[in-house]
């Protein structure tokens, strides 16, 4: 279950949104992907969330006033971490998004859903990668290649002292 909003459907019993992904990439070894799709579904103007090819569950339609026509001008990808401030947590691998392949952390094969309800590239031209604590926690810049469109990011967790929020 979603416990930051309570409004989430749940529909599958295996799998739930904030929980732990198990079996996780090796540092300098094997790595381990999951393909996450979100989108509105055209009938029903709910947002489904599928990992891999099953359905998680979705956000009903009427939560969204901004979305209900499916026009999003915001998407975010990346690493999110929650911790104590007097020992910050590690993102990601806990390695540093300059490290990249096989060591960082990383969003790869990053596709948008489109007013068609088929999957596109991103706007380069819309597109940027930032860090609300650097040089704590990093991100590298977008990038194209035989993966598509990717961002590798993540901190060890070490960082000392760690910035006040501003």
């Amino acid at each position: 279950m979603d416990f930051h909003c309570p409004s989430f459907v749940q529909t599958s019993e295996h799998i739930g949104v904030g929980g732990r992904i198990t079996p996780v990439s090796t540092y300098k070894g094997k790595q381990v992907e999951v393909t996450l799709l979100l989108f509105q579904d055209p009938r029903m103007r709910n947002w489904w969330l599928f990992y891999d090819t099953k359905p998680i569950g979705y956000w009903p339609g009427s939560l969204f006033t901004e979305l209900r026509d499916g026009n999003a001008n915001v998407a975010v990808f990346g690493g999110y971490v929650w911790g104590p401030m007097h020992d910050p947590p590690e993102m990601g691998s806990g390695h540093f998004a300059n490290e990249r392949e096989g060591k960082a952390a990383y969003a790869r094969n990053i596709k948008r859903v489109n007013m068609r309800n088929t999957l596109a590239d991103l706007d380069f031209a819309k597109t940027f990668a930032y860090s609300t604590k650097p040089p704590c926690y990093t991100v590298d810049s977008y990038n194209h290649n035989g993966n598509g469109v990717h961002v590798y990011y993540g901190e060890p967790g070490d960082c000392h002292p760690y910035p006040s929020v501003r």
